[in-house]
Order: structure tokens, then sequence, then C-alpha cells
């Protein structure tokens, strides 16, 4: 009898929402389920604008062998919202489908990464927590006469007037995020409160080391 393959996990990160003139990087490299051997993957991406035959055009193009696409500025409207789906398939047939919503914003929005984009931080007991936040601004808020919006950015400098906020989402598994301080399940103390509430609005987080649950996995 022939092995058989169970079906991939497929995993796509994207965006909630962009802002103008931004791109829009989708990612499936968190995807598993090849059996030791490469994953194909397929984009899609339903939503307004005059430009989108063009765009599928593009993505049907994309190498099925490259986990990402990045949407070039220009191609989705301000104030559209986006199906963005990826279809991950194995060397057997076996299918997988992952997908998200994502706003295109009407007004220009920095993009942001956390922790150089790592998918997860294990903290060491009795270590301090270090985070630090990266964010770049689009070179133009508007497109230019071609219909394009410049796909260059430039990195906000230490003195850009860019105001950084921590939040956590519920650590009993809840859809709601809150301010870091806010959440009663943490054991910050008066003095863990005055130490994050110096780096709560800067571009690096500093969490003391006893401050938060062992063990809790924290967003």
């Amino acid at each position: 009898a022939g092995v058989s393959l169970p079906p991939p996990t497929a995993t796509l990160a994207a965006p909630e929402s962009v802002g103008a003139c931004s791109h829009v990087t989708l990612d499936a490299a968190a995807s598993t389920g090849g059996g030791g051997r490469a994953l194909r993957f397929a984009f899609s991406i339903e939503g307004p604008g005059p430009r989108m035959s063009e765009l599928a055009g593009r993505l049907a193009a994309h190498p099925a062998n490259v986990s990402s696409f990045t949407v070039p500025a220009g191609y989705l409207v301000g104030g559209g919202v986006y199906a963005v789906r990826v279809r991950v398939t194995t060397f057997m047939g076996g299918t997988s489908v992952a997908s998200r919503i994502t706003r295109q914003l009407e007004a220009p929005a920095p993009t942001v990464t956390v922790a150089a984009g790592a998918m997860a931080i294990t903290v060491p007991a009795g270590a301090t927590l270090r985070v630090r936040g990266h964010a770049t601004m689009p070179a133009s808020s508007a497109p230019g006469r071609d219909g394009l919006c410049s796909a260059a950015a430039a990195a906000a400098p230490e003195g850009a007037v860019l105001i950084f906020r921590w939040f956590v989402k519920d650590v009993a598994g809840g859809s709601v995020t809150r301010p870091l301080a806010s959440l009663p399940e943490l054991q910050w103390g008066s003095a863990g409160m005055a130490a994050y509430a110096v780096t709560e609005m800067r571009r690096e987080l500093i969490i003391p080391p006893g401050r938060l649950l062992a063990g809790v996995p924290y967003t």
C-alpha cells in the first residue's frame, strides 16, 4: 500500500491595515507539512481597484516555490478592503488554504515590525525582556501621475515624531488587545510599573525580570 502524506497546514501573515502608498507583504513561510519536500504557494487577492487584473497577472507569474509575495505600492486603493489568500500544496497534491483581511488606508501610515520580524522570543527565567520596534514611512503619500506610488521607504530616525505604544493580547486567549500595563494578570508591583512606564511609548520595550508569568505566552 502506498504511503499517504497528511495535508499541509497553510499559515499566512499579512498586515491588518497599511497606509496609503505602502506595499503589502504576504508571507506564508510558516506553513508546514511538506514531508521533507518543498511546498508550493499560490497567492490571490480580491478587492476593489482599477489595477486588480494587472495584479492578478503578477500573482499568476509569481514562482510557486517562493513563500512570500509583496504587492507594490499603488495597486490597492485607499479605503479598500481586500481578502488575501494563499493555497499551499505538497508534492503529493495535498492542499491547505489560509486567508486574511487587510485594509488600505486613505492616509499614510508607518509600517511596523517588532523584534526584527521574529516569530517568537523566549525569555529565560531571571532575564530582562527587551523588544525593539522599527518603523518606516512611505516616501510619498499619494500616487503620481502614472498612478503608481513610490515603493521606496526611509527608516524613521530616532528624532522623528513617532509614538510607540506597546500592547499585548489577552493572555487568556481573548480577542481584546489592551495596553500591557492594564492586564491584572501581570505581576507588576510598583517598581515594575515604574520601570515599564519609562519605555511604554518608546521604540524599545523593557520589562524587568519577574514581571511576566512563567510559561505563559504573550502576544
